[in-house]
């Protein structure tokens, strides 16, 4: 029974550092998936030198950049997390961080669309970015909720 009563606790934590480390690998696909569009795109629109070669680089650029620092990000959220700093305020600033990254992109994207010019397609991807890096910074609001309960439950015991 207490072998039982020992492995509870380490069983979520292991959880999480999966859950964050499928993350961080995610985060490290898109930025290499990100890298290998860019160069097709570079090596397809150097064929056809036009005037138009910004308006298709500049958007996924921004993207991967707002990818590499969320994986940076959650890079440093795991970092805390296997030093067992779980419910932290830099944990929530740092999930905060990522959905005003996703947020901001999204809306550097539909501006961006809005000075392209006629012919040249633009991505309609831009409203899930906002809509996700709107509920990121709400799941960062409820994780810095969650900690000041934390930090009252201690001082109660």
């Amino acid at each position: 029974m207490t072998l039982m009563k020992q492995k509870e606790p380490k069983e979520p934590k292991r959880r999480i550092a999966l859950i964050m480390n499928v993350l961080f690998y995610f985060c490290g696909l898109c930025i290499g998936g990100g890298i290998v569009r860019n160069l097709t795109l570079c090596y397809e629109l150097g064929k056809d030198d036009t005037a138009n070669f910004i308006w298709h680089i500049l958007p996924e650029s921004v993207t991967m950049l707002v990818m590499t620092i969320c994986g940076l990000c959650i890079f440093l959220i795991l970092r805390n997390v296997k030093k067992e700093e779980v419910f932290v305020y830099q944990n929530s600033s740092l999930i905060q961080t990522i959905g005003v990254l996703i947020a901001l992109n999204g809306l550097f994207q539909v501006t961006l669309s809005w000075f392209t010019p006629e012919g040249v397609p633009t991505d309609t991807s831009y409203r899930i970015f906002v809509l996700l890096g709107v509920f990121i910074i709400f799941m960062g609001y409820l994780f810095k909720m969650g900690v000041r309960m934390r930090e009252e439950q201690e001082l109660t015991i």
